[in-house]
């Protein structure tokens, strides 16, 4: 054969190639073709063993309708043995580009990913500065491991990796919709110029090593439902060589930095924008982690802010974002979705209606006889503490706004802990 597929579909192609399926079928009649061949058709077996099954059930089934049978095999026999396929050479001198070409000709066919268009365009190039020799081995050490991840998943990191080599921006412009592969040939000439081996290939397989390790710390953000940031992060720690500790680290940061912006100003999504500044700048200045954690610093939010909310305001705050620092604190070994954590639920009413609502005697005649516990609510109403008293019910014993108070207080140490005051606390 003129073209074999991948590696991972090698083996299932030459059994069919080679006759070697056959061999397993135990076929003593003809008759029994047909019942082989609708055997194949298993979603359990390989695509290419289901398609083989797939094609010749249908021309065993075409033949067994014709009369003269002998005479049409002979004439499908004809067909394949004129059957074609035009190989096309592109070389520096022709004028053409390559890529290009593929598209056109690709067009009349699936429609390719991204990522097909970027296994394309790398592999020639490493065909080009290897020879075919090395290829193999460079598939399973480099490109291998992608086989296994799904379409989604792919999309996700090339545009992560693409921001983290070019910025956040590079998605941006006059054309609202650039496309990946478009975006990643534009730029990768100059890295070709620079150094002209196999460094596009190995660089982008050293990003998706790291990028896989990020999965457990990206939970926070599809948790609370933010765009990711995994593209920073690749960019961090490639461009400035982090450890894997400070790399995490790193992640301590950004989530301290956007929990904390997220209750002082209502909303997560501000908090990117420093975030993307820093990567712009960095990109023409080098900046590192240092200056990174000290620009932060200014914007950080202040520590009296956000400890005011939590004693005050926390009912106003994201409902998944009192949650989320409710599981941290109460149940960090439960995952957000638990139903336990899902009973943290802020109740309905304001402690003063469910006073008025739950006595015989009118509020009015009620209001003297508790003006100092409800001076004693009004501390409590809104707090982090009441938010995650389950049931509190003022006709129940164990509810008293003194207990409450305590545990706002305990709530608001363990928050200091986990996301600290200042950004240099985690260097």
């Amino acid at each position: 054969p003129r073209i074999v597929p991948t590696k991972r579909d090698n083996e299932e192609f030459q059994s069919v190639f080679s006759g070697q399926l056959w061999q397993g079928l135990e076929i003593q009649e003809i008759d029994q073709c047909l019942t082989a061949f609708v055997s194949l058709q298993n979603e359990e077996k390989h695509p290419i063993i289901t398609a083989y099954g797939f094609f010749g059930s249908k021309i065993v089934t075409y033949l067994n309708a014709c009369e003269n049978a002998n005479e049409k095999l002979g004439e499908l026999a004809d067909i394949l043995k004129n059957f074609s396929v035009i190989l096309a050479e592109l070389d520096s001198n022709s004028g053409y580009d390559p890529e290009e070409i593929f598209q056109i000709i690709n067009d009349t066919g699936r429609k390719l990913t991204e990522f097909d268009y970027l296994r394309n365009y790398l592999f020639l190039r490493t065909r080009k500065y290897l020879g075919n020799g090395h290829i193999d081995k460079l598939y399973d050490d480099h490109w291998d491991k992608f086989e296994d991840w799904d379409s989604e998943n792919l999309e996700l990191f090339f545009r992560a990796f693409l921001m983290a080599k070019l910025g956040p921006t590079c998605f941006e412009g006059e054309d609202k919709d650039i496309h990946p592969f478009d975006c990643y040939r534009k730029h990768i000439k100059t890295i070709e110029e620079q150094d002209q081996n196999l460094s596009p290939l190995l660089q982008l397989s050293s990003y998706a090593d790291s990028y896989k390790k990020l999965d457990n710390r990206m939970q926070f953000y599809d948790t609370l439902k933010l765009v990711r940031l995994n593209w920073f992060l690749l960019f961090m720690k490639h461009t400035f060589e982090l450890s894997e500790e400070t790399c995490d680290k790193l992640c301590d940061i950004l989530e301290s930095y956007i929990v904390r912006k997220g209750l002082c100003n209502g909303n997560c999504a501000n908090s990117y924008e420093n975030i993307k500044t820093f990567c712009s700048e960095s990109l023409k200045k080098k900046l590192n982690l240092q200056e990174f954690v000290d620009k932060l610093s200014h914007k950080w939010p202040d520590n009296s802010k956000v400890e005011e909310v939590l004693k005050k305001h926390a009912d106003e705050v994201d409902p998944n974002l009192v949650l989320y620092i409710l599981q941290r604190i109460e149940h960090p070994d439960k995952s957000f979705e638990d139903a336990q954590i899902k009973k943290l639920a802020r109740p309905s009413n304001s402690f003063s209606d469910l006073y008025k609502n739950n006595l015989d005697q009118s509020w009015e005649e009620f209001l003297p006889e508790m003006e100092d516990l409800l001076d004693q609510t009004e501390n409590v109403e809104g707090s982090i503490g009441e938010i995650a008293s389950i049931k509190a019910r003022p006709e129940e014993d164990t509810w008293k706004p003194e207990k409450i108070i305590k545990r706002t207080k305990k709530l608001l140490d363990c928050f200091n802990r986990i996301w600290k005051p200042k950004a240099k606390d985690y260097l």
